[in-house]
């Protein structure tokens, strides 16, 4: 074997052998007093490591000593140029033993020199050598110097692994507000904060402030990774929630069944937030789990107690018809609901039940039942609202239709007759319903005139002519009392055509005469206790039409049979107008108009 005087050849010979051979041969052909004098600065110990298999490191540890060691390696880059080739079970006996890093007097004394050091570390190093967090805890002493050294680290698993290796006393005790633990954060990937973050975050109330903080995205990492241990009651949780991003609430889904597990629960919870939280803690469930908290009526009517309106909305939205349907399943549940909702939620609930509303009101009965139990305000918003999805569909026959309209209020009878619509009514109003309309006792008692009116309109012209003649005294004078003071509107209701059989009942007889006599007028009069004098008018008005002569005695039985004179005063513009357009056919007013005009006043 060749003599080997000098560093570059003893170099240059290992690296020519085999892993397993390289050590042996050191062993075998260099004394130990030979070696230190080839391996004689820092440097070459260095370049040496790096030929040397990295297992035989220790063994040349041990021959050079460290008392040699320790004259040859005296800075920092000596120090890091080692460390940086030397097997990682040997750096801590080089930090340790030859840097003396311990000491305050080390070489090592700014977090530059920490940087540079742990930036040739891994993380499993960092997490492996205990001597770290010693190093760290001489020289970094508040949390700018901890922020500058984690973002001086190249590998941002090597900062984790640094703040998980640290104590949680020594971080506390140096991230001592939220604005520090927050910079911290900031310097690790969020993905890895569960392995730390309990060592700096150690309560709620400073998990509420960090959040305030930090970015939204970040927020979520945060709470994923530390709410087991900080997050242990209702109240702090109803917390937590209060500060947090109503758009990110679903990614906290796991948190919220922790805390929301039935109908109490969730009520306690929603009765604390605001709309815009509750709209979004609705959201956040899925459908399934949010059915099993809610369980039954009773429980989703005290959870519509504690929403807001638009929190109401959600819920209504969230559950949908067939959801709803479960919890709603007839008209007095229906019912509670709309009252408990109120109108503008009462809208929102009917619109999202649809026609599916047919199954929890099946017929006109159950309707009523529901208009019952409402306030007029209610009933008119109800009545709109099933205008647009069912209405027409829920009453079925004459009957329903008027059990539902004595079951709504005065104000809201019109509104009904006008939503139910001509088409619907017409199915259900026919000549043989007339009776029930005007003499049908309940009603007669609980609906007013004007509302009978209105149906009787949706009747057509012939079958009331059909009606009128055959009716009693009573019929016929409830029909005239029903009848409004405004000519246009009983025009509507009985035009020329329909009182063509009166008309007839007035001709003169072949023996009577030119004139109608008194006799003739008795016939039609005589059907009603008192004649309505808008009747009367009509009547002398067709005659006049069909140039049929009155007489006097006509002029006195229609006076005798009208109604009382006591408007006469009131009317004396209107008897003049009427005496004007009432004339026979020679152009003259009859005796009687002309000798005694309180006869046609009463008729005005």
């Amino acid at each position: 074997m060749p003599t080997i005087e000098t560093f570059e050849e003893l170099k240059d010979a290992v690296a020519a052998l085999s892993e397993q051979d390289q050590w042996g041969f050191v062993r075998n052909n260099i004394e130990e007093d030979k070696l230190r004098q080839l391996i004689s600065t820092a440097e070459q110990f260095a370049q040496f490591l790096r030929v040397l298999n990295r297992i035989d490191h220790y063994f040349l540890l041990n021959r050079l000593t460290i008392d040699h060691l320790q004259r040859i390696i005296t800075t920092v880059d000596q120090v890091l140029a080692v460390v940086e080739v030397v097997s990682a079970e040997l750096r801590g006996i080089v930090l340790r033993d030859i840097a003396n890093i311990r000491s305050p007097s080390s070489m090592f004394q700014t977090v530059e020199h920490l940087i540079r050091l742990l930036n040739v570390y891994k993380r499993d190093d960092i997490l492996s050598e205990l001597l770290i967090k010693n190093i760290v805890k001489r020289i970094v002493h508040n949390a700018e110097q901890l922020v500058s050294l984690l973002n001086g680290l190249t590998d941002t698993s090597c900062r984790y692994a640094l703040l998980a290796e640290l104590e949680r006393e020594y971080l506390s005790s140096i991230l001592d507000t939220a604005e520090k633990v927050a910079n911290v954060l900031a310097t690790v990937e969020a993905t890895l904060w569960n392995g730390f973050v309990i060592k700096i975050i150690s309560d709620i109330n400073r998990l509420i402030e960090v959040l305030r903080i930090l970015p939204i995205e970040k927020q979520i990492y945060l709470i994923n990774a530390c709410h087991m241990w900080l997050v242990t009651d209702e109240t702090k949780f109803i917390a937590l929630l209060q500060i947090l991003d109503v758009s990110h609430y679903a990614n906290y889904y796991v948190l919220f069944e922790r805390f929301i597990r039935n109908s109490d629960g969730l009520r306690r919870v929603l009765n604390k937030l605001s709309p815009d939280q509750q709209i979004a803690l609705i959201n956040a469930f899925e459908i399934s789990n949010l059915n099993s908290i809610i369980a039954n009526t009773d429980k989703l009517k005290e959870i519509f107690t504690s929403l807001s309106k638009e929190g109401r909305t959600a819920l209504i939205n969230k559950l949908g018809k067939d959801n709803l349907l479960r919890f709603i399943p007839d008209a007095d549940k229906l019912t509670d609901m709309f009252i408990i909702l109120e109108s503008e939620n009462g809208r929102v609930l009917i619109n999202e039940l649809g026609e599916s509303l047919q199954r929890i009101i099946p017929d006109g009965h159950q309707l009523a039942r529901v208009f019952r139990r409402l306030d007029g305000d209610d009933q008119a918003v109800l009545i709109n609202v099933l205008e647009k999805v069912c209405l027409s569909v829920l009453v079925k026959n004459i009957e329903q239709l008027l059990t539902v309209l004595n079951a709504v209020d005065y104000y809201n009878k019109d509104t009904l007759i006008k939503a139910l619509g001509k088409d619907s009514i017409c199915g259900h109003v026919q000549s043989k319903h007339i009776s029930v309309l005007i003499e049908e006792p309940i009603i007669t008692r609980a609906t007013y005139p004007k509302h009978r009116i209105e149906l009787l309109q949706y009747i057509s012209p012939e079958q009331i002519a059909e009606y009128l003649l055959p009716l009693g005294k009573r019929g016929l004078t409830e029909f005239l009392q029903l009848l409004p003071e405004d000519f246009q509107d009983i025009r509507r209701i009985t035009d020329d055509r329909r009182m063509q059989t009166l008309v007839e009942e007035l001709r003169p007889r072949p023996d009577a005469g030119a004139a109608v006599s008194a006799s003739g007028v008795t016939v039609v009069a005589d059907k009603a206790e008192t004649l309505h004098y808008l009747w009367v008018r009509e009547i002398l008005l067709l005659l006049d039409k069909a140039r049929i002569e009155v007489s006097s005695g006509c002029w006195a039985c229609l006076h005798r049979k009208g109604p009382s004179l006591r408007t006469v005063n009131e009317r004396i513009e209107q008897t003049q107008q009427l005496a004007a357009s009432i004339r026979n056919p020679r152009g003259a007013l009859p005796d009687a108009v002309a000798v005694r005009p309180t006869a046609v006043a009463g008729m005005a």
